[in-house]
């Protein structure tokens, strides 16, 4: 959790900046453009909340974001804001400090955008790096051995170095062709013989291959006589075969120091990769070989950092020792350079050297001047070393070497926007004018309002101050022109900006309805071919527009709301109809109704035992229930009239007003009482399909909706039984059982069975209840496929030991009172 408020912590360094390039990987981010003058109060008390919750000291807060890249000027700005708002919150009771938080607390919540840099600069809560690791990181060239990339592993696949010497153990090829033919592989003995067969030992021990190959020719000479002479026939070759072993030892301040088995070709590259290369505090530029207990020669590793070169790049010998010890001097240089970070110094290189090593000043390095930190004997102290002086400027241990950015501010720059063609920003030349800016910008606009233009120019105060021009006068000559300055913003206003958006609105049976914006000399019909037409149920009767009333120069309200035109209107869109060609105004209200005449077919179901199930169309508005069965062909002999039911569609609209409706009450109510909306989409009507089959066109024969699904099951033969019932279950209808006959099918009531509520549900869908009379029960008649339902009684509180010891309490102090009234009266 800490970890996580450490990461919301510097997340708040970056919430005001642009991003050019999302990074998830911690190396990778950079905060150096961060300025913390713009950071807010609010955001730097943040900062400091989250440290103290995360356990984490102020200098280790500086380490992180020194690591991730923030310039030290902007670090000294940083503590300095820190320390003063740390002393304002010492300053102030306990009560204010509570309050200052809530209301800190509650800026910052609102900005959300706190969080949107976390994942860019953090992966994950591991990787928060220790103090260590950031000094690893910022450590010039130390992660050169610690790169899975690059590896210094010698290469056993070149050919033989002329200058290589031979020793024990190494393996000697010698190949002879020409007039004879001959191959040895042979080894260097300890005493750094090789034995040839005719011939005897050969002492090559300390010799390279270049006087090797000749000793060896001249051995073979006397056994091959056409491998001398001016005009030889016989040619011989020497080369290594499988190379000895040697062993170095790699010590001092490395990360893995001891004793190395190498190949004969290492050099001191490769023993320094074995060994991890030099630790924090190793040197990388004074490493030292020790050879037959002498210094033989210095490696300077930034030879091949900065220049890729590697002339110390020695070759080793067995027993030789590679020796890396302590940094002497080492100095930081941060800001605009193309590498910052921490390098090692020797004593006669100058700043000039230290700028070279970082790759140079990056383009908006402010290269005039560089500011040194550095430690005296009891404070600290800065120094100002301008370019001139780069090259005589020694440096000592542990200097600060800042380059700061140019500043944000242009010398020559202004800015022209709005109703010209050319609109951006231009440079200032010497005495140019605001007519000259003009020309150059290729003049006004068609649609520029030459009334009033604007230059906002900043004072000498930083302060903006607006002076207005005529555009016409200035551009005719009629007025004086205006002489720039730097920074000045002009701005040439548009007509277009100073008018409200203007659009049309269509409603009503058209393909597209909506908004469309308004252009001039829009005619009715241009619009509604660009709606893409007609309905087919549109009424090209009455066609109706609404316009606004408007009178700018009106002191007094008017009981007028709009005024509205209504004509009849062509299919054909003809140009030259009446309608079509009605020109229109902004913000005009097109409404093409529908037409009386028009009805879209509306479809009902019959399903179950009818002669012919399936989806029927309604013929007209007044077609009944018994209209439809006679167009289904009837009903079967196996229908049950009984169980018929209707189902209709519920009107969604209604349906959602009721359950806001319902809502609102339960929310009024200090009684938490729950309301059964229903979701469905359709509803069961109960109808009596034997009296409308008997008496077609009667009350019971209702008339029918589009959607409607008559549905007429097919003889019933259960009864089912729910609720609080001892043993719920579904049985088979007896015609000659009555009501708590099917009760106790079910093992009869449950205790907490509320019996004078039982109900019915018959399979059409209409419900009947029991019914009270005096101490009677008329129970509701029992017919096929109906469901029988016993409502429960709510579950009672049971009182707790603690209630019944409170009410004891009450009770007993009630009495105590009762009895000291009495005493007193």
């Amino acid at each position: 959790m800490k970890v996580f408020k450490l990461v919301l912590l510097i997340s708040i360094l970056f919430t005001c900046y642009e991003v050019q390039s999302q990074q998830t990987s911690l190396t990778s981010s950079d905060i150096s453009n961060v300025k913390v003058d713009e950071l807010t109060d609010a955001q730097i008390q943040q900062i400091i909340t989250q440290a103290e919750e995360s356990g984490m000291t102020q200098q280790q807060l500086e380490s992180l974001v020194v690591a991730r890249g923030l310039p030290a000027s902007e670090l000294q700005k940083l503590k300095e804001r820190i320390a003063k708002l740390q002393q304002e919150v010492d300053d102030k009771d306990s009560e204010d400090k509570t309050k200052e938080g809530r209301q800190l607390k509650d800026e910052i919540s609102v900005r959300s955008s706190f969080d949107i840099l976390n994942d860019m600069f953090f992966e994950a809560e591991d990787t928060i790096l220790t103090e260590e690791e950031i000094l690893q990181q910022k450590i010039f060239g130390f992660s050169l051995f610690n790169n899975e990339k690059l590896t210094f592993e010698p290469s056993l696949n070149i050919a033989t170095p002329s200058n290589y010497q031979i020793g024990a153990g190494d393996e000697i090829n010698i190949d002879i062709w020409g007039a004879s033919q001959q191959n040895y592989t042979l080894s260097v003995n300890p005493e750094g013989y090789i034995f040839i067969d005719a011939l005897g030992p050969v002492y090559l021990t300390g010799l390279t291959i270049d006087k090797a190959s000749t000793k060896i020719k001249d051995k073979l000479s006397s056994i091959y006589s056409g491998l001398s002479g001016s005009n030889p026939n016989t040619f011989l070759q020497v080369s290594l075969g499988n190379l000895r072993t040697i062993k170095v030892t790699v010590s001092g301040d490395v990360n893995l120091p001891g004793t190395y088995s190498l190949p004969a070709l290492a050099t001191a590259f490769n023993a320094l990769y074995y060994a991890g290369g030099p630790n924090i505090n190793g040197s990388f530029r004074e490493i030292k070989i020790i050879r037959e207990g002498k210094e033989y020669k210095q490696l300077d590793l930034y030879d091949f950092l900065i220049k890729g070169e590697t002339p110390s790049n020695i070759r080793l010998r067995d027993e030789d020792i590679v020796f890396v010890p302590p940094y002497s001097s080492r100095v930081e240089i941060e800001g605009e350079v193309v590498r910052t970070g921490i390098y090692e110094f020797k004593q006669e290189e100058t700043l000039k050297d230290l700028i070279e090593f970082s790759g140079g000043f990056k383009g908006e390095a402010y290269k005039s001047r560089v500011r040194i930190f550095r430690s005296g004997e009891r404070e600290r102290e800065v120094l100002d070393v301008s370019n001139d002086l780069f090259g005589q400027t020694q440096l000592q241990n542990a200097d600060n070497i800042q380059v700061d950015p140019i500043l944000e501010k242009f010398s020559n720059r202004i800015e022209i926007r709005g109703a010209v063609y050319r609109e951006g920003v231009y440079a200032l030349q010497k005495d140019m004018t605001l007519k000259q800016l003009i020309e150059r910008a290729e003049g006004y606009r068609e649609d520029a309002f030459l009334s009033r233009g604007y230059i906002y120019r900043l004072g000498e105060d930083l302060r903006t101050e607006a002076i207005s021009f005529d555009p016409v006068k200035v551009m005719n000559n009629e007025s004086e022109d205006i002489l720039l300055k730097r920074e000045d913003f002009i701005k040439i206003p548009s007509i277009l900006d100073l008018e409200e958006e203007k659009i049309i609105t269509l409603e009503g049976e058209i393909q597209r309805p909506g908004e469309y914006p308004y252009s001039q000399r829009m005619t009715l019909g241009a619009i509604i071919l660009e709606a893409g037409g007609f309905l087919e149920s549109a009424s090209f009767a009455r066609i109706e527009i609404a316009r606004r009333i408007k009178n700018s120069d009106a002191i007094t309200t008017s009981i007028g709301i709009a005024e509205v035109f209504q004509f009849p209107i062509s299919k054909t869109l003809n140009i030259n109809d009446k309608a079509s060609d009605f020109e229109l105004m902004p913000f005009d209200v097109i409404i093409v109704r529908k037409s009386p005449g028009y009805e879209e077919q509306q479809s009902i179901m019959v399903e179950g035992e009818v002669s012919f199930p399936g989806e029927y169309v309604l013929i007209n508005k007044n077609e009944r229930i018994s209209d439809l069965i006679a167009r289904a062909g009837g009903i079967t002999s196996e229908a049950y009239l009984s169980g018929a039911t209707l189902l209709r569609k519920i009107d969604q609209e209604r349906e959602d007003e009721r359950e806001r409706a319902l809502e609102a009450i339960m929310r009024e109510s200090e009684d938490s009482v729950e309301f059964a909306v229903p979701k469905e989409k359709e509803q069961a009507i109960g109808i009596d399909l034997k009296q409308i089959i008997a008496n077609p066109k009667s009350k019971y024969d209702l008339f029918l909706e589009d959607g409607d699904i008559l549905r007429i099951p097919e003889q019933l033969q259960t009864v089912r039984l729910s609720g609080a019932l001892l043993y719920p279950v579904t049985v088979r209808y007896d015609q000659n059982k009555f009501f708590k006959k099917y009760i106790y099918q079910a093992g009869g009531f449950a205790s907490n069975a509320k019996r004078n509520q039982a109900y019915i549900i018959y399979a059409n869908g209409s419900v009947d209840r029991t019914k009270n009379f005096f101490f009677f029960k008329d129970y509701p008649k029992v017919e096929p496929g109906a469901e029988i339902v016993v409502p429960a009684k709510p579950e009672k509180e049971r009182i707790s030991a603690q209630q019944w010891i409170s009410m004891a309490s009450a009770i007993s102090s009630t009495a105590l009172v009762i009895v000291t009234i009495a005493n007193k009266l």
